[in-house]
């Protein structure tokens, strides 16, 4: 317990700090993080507390989902050090999880490498495809924020590219799921 009392703080930091330069509201994020995967936003602060970022909530979310057990158990795995891959493992589910539908050849560089390890000819190869840490938590919130606000994949993988974070991409997605008067200006790119 006393470990996480520095986590904390440098939460509470950090979120003090986006919110002086004007960074995308962590609290927005875990909220709809909360109301898509229809937890308490007290229960997502808590599993957020025991991760190394907060973008990982949808990670955790999805293999507690799909293993059938409390998001917080799966957090503690990843606050004890243990990878995305092994955690996954360790409840017996595949990388699979993670497969996203596309159309050809995806011009990402940060998607289509993951793309790649899911070759469409071979989907039995798919459980088993070995992801990176940074890859579960790419696709994990590439499938939370389409699948939540109905947004383009492909622009969700665009502003990825641009190095933008997921609590901003799902800020966008929130201000177009709200109509067209709200849609920010980089959002009508056709997309």
């Amino acid at each position: 317990m006393q470990k996480r009392v520095p986590v904390l703080i440098l939460a509470v930091l950090l979120a003090a700090q986006a919110a002086v330069a004007g960074a995308p509201d962590l609290a927005a994020y875990n909220q709809a993080v909360a109301e898509f995967f229809k937890a308490e936003p007290a229960q997502v602060a808590d599993v957020a507390s025991y991760l190394p970022r907060a973008d990982e909530l949808p990670v955790a979310f999805m293999v507690a989902a799909k293993a059938g057990v409390d998001p917080l158990e799966v957090a503690q795995k990843r606050y004890e050090g243990t990878k995305w891959q092994d955690v996954l493992q360790s409840y017996g589910i595949g990388s699979d999880l993670f497969r996203v539908q596309v159309r050809g050849f995806v011009p990402s560089a940060v998607y289509q490498p993951i793309l790649d390890k899911f070759p469409e000819e071979k989907p039995q190869t798919w459980a088993s495809a070995t992801l990176t840490d940074r890859e579960f938590l790419n696709m994990a919130n590439l499938i939370f924020i389409k699948d939540h606000y109905g947004y383009s994949m492909y622009r969700v993988m665009a502003m990825r590219d641009k190095g933008q974070g997921f609590p901003q991409i799902q800020a966008e997605a929130w201000a177009v799921a709200q109509g067209p008067e709200n849609r920010p200006e980089a959002a009508k790119a056709g997309f």
